[in-house]
């Protein structure tokens, strides 16, 4: 399964947006540089995640980026959605008469991506916050 550079990168930008909360909006050059996003092409991602309700702009001097909800609540299904779109329903009745093979097979592919799409319904921000804290903890060197 392939992902794609905008799943990949709108995913970084909203966990380290998560990461970084705080009284003060975060500032997309600051996001860019920590996750070597091009900032051109974050302002993209965030206005798509903006749209979707995930994100918050502020304007001005003081403004920025955060997260329209808390870590917890927002998935990665959410996310996904937002950076991909979602896909375009076939009308099955509409096709024409192809082979059982090609029907069996497309199965399997359906099957695949409502299993992949389960596990990124399990998986919150926050998920992804406490992975990374503890994997901090487990390289963490004390002199």
């Amino acid at each position: 399964m392939r992902v794609s550079k905008r799943v990949e990168y709108g995913l970084r930008a909203l966990l380290d947006l998560a990461q970084h909360q705080g009284p003060r909006p975060i500032q997309s050059g600051d996001v860019a540089t920590r996750q070597q996003i091009p900032e051109p092409y974050l302002h993209q991602l965030l206005l798509a995640l903006r749209r979707a309700g995930l994100v918050r702009s502020f304007r001005g001097p003081h403004g920025g980026h955060r997260l329209a909800r808390p870590p917890a609540r927002i998935t990665l299904v959410e996310a996904v959605a937002a950076l991909e779109g979602r896909p375009a329903s076939v009308d099955r009745s509409a096709k024409r008469r192809e082979p059982l093979e090609a029907e069996i097979v497309r199965e399997v592919w359906d099957q695949v991506k409502a299993a992949s799409e389960e596990v990124l319904r399990s998986i919150t921000l926050e998920d992804l916050c406490q992975q990374k804290l503890a994997r901090e903890e487990r390289i963490m060197y004390y002199i």
